[in-house]
């Protein structure tokens, strides 16, 4: 009996220790694609500024 709990004590560790690791895992999948969406913005938004720059640049040429 004392045997069967102990197992029964590891298992729910294990399972445990797994479901740890797997929101782990989310928060980081997650975090990455913050971080991926983030990045995509920030260089949309440097192409954005330098077209308007180059815009800018040709129009006082003009």
């Amino acid at each position: 009996m004392m045997m069967m709990m102990m197992m029964m004590m590891m298992m729910m560790m294990m399972m445990m220790m797994m479901m740890m690791m797997m929101m782990m895992m989310m928060v980081m999948m997650m975090m990455m694609m913050m971080m991926m969406t983030m990045m995509m913005t920030t260089t949309m938004m440097t192409t954005k500024m330098m077209v308007m720059s180059f815009l800018l640049v040709t129009s006082q040429h003009k």
